[in-house]
Order: C-alpha cells, then sequence, then structure tokens
C-alpha cells in the first residue's frame, strides 16, 4: 500500500474550518467510526490587535479502522493590519490504523502569514504521525496519562517563546545567524516534544505485541515581519 500525501493550500483553509467541527480535542485518545476517513485537526490563530500574541495549539491521538484514511492535520497562523502583534498556532497529531486502508492520504501543512502589519511574526508548526497496527491497539492508562502531560508541556512551550520578528529578535537576520533566533528555540523544543511522544506511543503499541509501521510528517513555516 502506498501512501499519497495531500498538499493542503491556504485557500482550501476556510471550507476545511467548517468540516472540521465537532472534533473532541479535549480527549486524549478516541475512536473514529468505520467509514469517516479519520481525524481531523485544524488549529487557527488569527490576530489584529496591536501589541497582542495569541498562541493556539492541538494534540491529537486517534485510533481509525477502516477502508478510506484521509486524515489531515493543519496549522495556520496569521498576523494581519497590526503593529507588534505575533501568532503561534501547533497541531500535533497521531493516528493508530488498523490493518491496510486501500485509500491512505494523509495530510499535513503549517501556514504562516503576516499581512499589513509592523513588528510581528508569525509561527506555525504541523506534526503527523501515523501507525499502521496489525490489530486494533488500546493505549495504557499510563500512556493516556503521558499523553496528556505532553499536550499540556507542548502547550506551555508554544506560549512560553514568542515568534522572532525583526524589530524586536536580535538573532534573526541572515543566515548564519549570529546566534539562536527564538523561532529556532521554538523549533527544537517542539521537536524534543514531538519524539518524546513518538517514543510514547511507540512502546506502548510494542508492549500489546502487535506489529505495527510508522512514518512522520513534519512542517513549520515561519513568518517574521519587517
Amino acid at each position: 500500500m502506498s501512501i499519497r500525501r495531500r498538499l493542503i493550500t491556504v485557500l482550501g483553509l476556510a471550507p476545511l474550518a467548517a468540516a472540521f467541527t465537532g472534533v473532541p480535542a479535549a480527549a486524549d485518545v478516541f475512536p473514529i467510526p468505520t467509514g469517516t476517513g479519520g481525524p481531523n485537526q485544524l488549529i487557527l490563530a488569527s490576530t489584529t490587535a496591536d501589541n497582542s500574541w495569541l498562541v493556539r495549539t492541538g494534540t491529537q491521538v486517534a485510533t481509525f479502522g477502516g477502508d478510506s484514511w484521509t486524515s489531515a492535520n493543519i496549522a495556520s497562523a496569521t498576523s494581519a493590519v497590526c503593529t507588534g502583534c505575533h501568532t503561534t498556532a501547533v497541531a500535533v497529531q497521531v493516528t493508530l490504523v488498523t490493518g491496510s486502508p486501500s485509500v491512505a492520504t494523509p495530510g499535513n501543512a503549517a501556514v504562516a502569514v503576516n499581512a499589513a502589519c509592523n513588528g510581528c511574526g508569525s509561527y506555525a508548526y504541523a506534526w503527523q504521525y501515523w501507525v499502521f497496527t496489525s490489530r486494533p491497539v488500546q493505549l495504557s492508562s499510563s500512556t493516556v496519562q503521558e499523553v496528556a502531560a505532553l499536550r499540556a508541556e507542548i502547550a506551555d512551550t508554544a506560549a512560553s517563546i514568542l515568534p522572532s520578528d525583526r524589530l524586536t529578535d536580535p538573532c534573526f537576520t541572515e543566515p548564519p545567524f549570529p546566534c539562536t533566533p527564538r523561532n529556532l528555540e521554538l523549533d527544537e523544543a517542539l521537536d524534543r516534544l514531538t519524539a518524546r511522544l513518538k517514543e510514547v506511543i511507540d512502546n506502548d503499541v510494542k508492549a500489546a505485541g502487535v506489529t505495527a509501521t510508522g512514518s512522520i510528517a513534519r512542517d513549520v513555516q515561519q513568518a517574521p515581519g519587517s
């Protein structure tokens, strides 16, 4: 079975937003009924307020069993018509897919946009991990707790590092950077946490004695304004 990745453009974000409502983002692990195409996650952060910083994150872990798997994971950050404004969007998604669906087209995209703003910065991080398992897997209670802790840590990390902008981040010039820009700090911190999330999931699947193969998609986009 081959995996085809869907390319999700900015123009497609608006209709997708309506389609993605109703996903239970607060659940640690939840099943997706057969035939629905799999879990979808859309994290949107957008601000037009001067000197504001909007952070939105989502960490989703779900199971899916069906013949057509089309999960999408999108992070979109936009700062527009403002001064000193920043946005951060982080979307992290794990899907445990049972069997071998005949259609497998996951989509993962990060979009960061600045529009008519000064001293602004937008940062988007999208990370998607899917695992094909030989039979359904029910994660242990300890793993569910670890997922919840990592969800909180991912949210706290995203809220602790202001996206780079060219006015207030002296490290953000032209590569090679004279020091570590804030956006790169955020990249590295989120990469460590998602690597830990993958490890937690992999260990639980292995402990269950399930044969599994996994793949990762990662997309990061940043828009440090002038």
